[in-house]
């Protein structure tokens, strides 16, 4: 378990639907991305780090997918 500072990037990967008519890559009932954090970072903890609280640092991204849906997280103790 790491005991120090965190960095976590994260990266959503939503199904992409039928149409996109939007200029953003994902709408508004994807999710908001910040919710989306907060659950992978709550689901970490006791795991990874003792307490999310030592996450400083990361990057979010979230964006349609024609393949699997899903997330990819990196985490780094090197901040």
């Amino acid at each position: 378990m790491i005991e120090g500072p965190v960095r976590v990037d994260l990266k959503f990967l939503i199904p992409r639907p039928k149409t996109v008519v939007r200029k953003y890559p994902t709408g508004k009932f994807d999710g908001d991305i910040d919710k989306l954090m907060r659950g992978i970072l709550d689901a970490m903890t006791e795991i990874v780090y003792k307490d999310d609280s030592q996450v400083i640092r990361g990057c979010l991204e979230q964006d349609y997918t024609d393949g699997m849906p899903g997330v990819w997280i990196m985490i780094s103790d090197d901040v």
